[in-house]
């Protein structure tokens, strides 16, 4: 009985005996660095919804700015966002909106860049176009364009790079750059756009920086007159005329893929279907497929006729994609830009720990 009872009274000891120091300070500071991220985590919401409806976030003074009235609203009734936000460490300056969405855009830059890079086939052109600032600097913003997996073409904007004139070798020079860094090859890029007179002046330096040969008419040997007797051999007299006619065979060779692809019998069963849809008018090829019930089709193309106006598939599937707005901000790992964010130095470190 007695040695039941010591045994008792050891863990009880063991149970209220305080944990040394290093553990409480240790299980205090991981349990505010979980109470600064989800903080952060909730500014980090705040700055993506602001940006993805295009709105300011500075007013004229730092309390009246959209992004300290969106935090407002959402501490209230959150006592923890609302005792953080009044801290000594301020994460809502204007230097750190400014990184937050720099990490957003970069991260962003880098999905458009694997979308293309993914493709079995990296293919892609850039779009250039510039103007001045109030302040009157030459700015030049670049799209690239590239068709997706389900063959539609897309056209994405990467950003607005400073230039110190719109000649095409300073152009040529900036484009290079902005591939360079993003990894794109200029082995893959299929096409070029350019706007105003003063690029086009600078087109020849364009093409000798992106490594683009121009076109030339090959040496070609005359005849003999044993071949050609009196009359003069027929020379072209430049490239345009030399490969004007390979380009019409080239042309001719895609109008007769184009009839053998599309003239069969089921691209013709594919088009009764588009008639269906398009117009409402059942026909019997509804019928060779089970999965479709003509009636209640027929009552949803009305109600989807009456709702929308359309001409072509093409625009149905726009209405469609409509529906569900998608966006590549509401696609952000919001944890992962956090991380980006506390990664930057050995300060955030500390404040907020890690996420993964």
């Amino acid at each position: 009985m007695a040695t039941r009872q010591g045994e008792c009274a050891l863990v009880t000891w063991r149970i209220q005996e305080p944990e040394p120091v290093n553990v409480q300070l240790s299980r205090e500071l991981e349990r505010r660095q979980q109470q600064a991220r989800r903080n952060l985590k909730k500014i980090v919401e705040g700055v993506r919804y602001l940006a993805r409806q295009g709105l300011a976030f500075r007013g004229d003074q730092k309390e009246s700015g959209n992004l300290s009235q969106l935090l407002k609203y959402k501490a209230t009734g959150d006592a923890e966002l609302t005792s953080w936000l009044k801290g000594p460490l301020d994460f809502t300056s204007p230097e750190l909106q400014n990184e937050l969405l720099k990490v957003m855009a970069n991260t962003i830059i880098k999905e458009i860049v694997l979308e293309i890079t993914s493709m079995p086939v990296v293919q892609f052109a850039i779009i250039i176009d510039g103007t001045q600032d109030i302040s009157g600097v030459e700015q030049e913003s670049i799209c690239v364009r590239s068709v997706d997996a389900d063959l539609q073409p897309k056209e994405e904007f990467l950003g607005i790079y400073q230039v110190s004139s719109t000649t095409g070798q300073n152009i040529a020079k900036m484009a290079c750059d902005v591939m360079t860094r993003l990894q794109l090859l200029l082995s893959q890029l299929r096409g070029q756009t350019y706007d105003g007179g003063w690029t086009i002046a600078g087109t020849t330096a364009v093409a000798t920086k992106l490594d683009l040969q121009p076109i030339q008419i090959p040496h070609v040997r005359k005849p003999t007159k044993r071949y050609t007797g009196q009359a003069s051999a027929h020379i072209h007299p430049d490239a345009q005329s030399l490969y004007r006619v390979q380009f019409y065979n080239a042309l001719d060779t895609v109008n007769t893929q184009f009839i053998e692809r599309f003239e069969q019998a089921g691209f013709h069963k594919l088009q009764q279907l588009e008639n269906v849809l398009l117009h409402g008018d059942m026909d019997k090829v509804v019928e060779e497929y089970p999965e479709l019930n003509s009636r209640l089709l027929q009552v949803q193309l009305a109600m989807f006729g009456a709702n929308y106006t359309y001409e072509t598939s093409s625009d149905v599937a726009s209405i469609i994609r409509e529906m569900v707005p998608e966006k590549k901000l509401d696609r952000l790992d919001l944890e992962g830009i956090c991380q980006s964010f506390i990664s930057a130095n050995d300060k955030r470190k500390k404040a907020f720990g890690s996420f993964t």
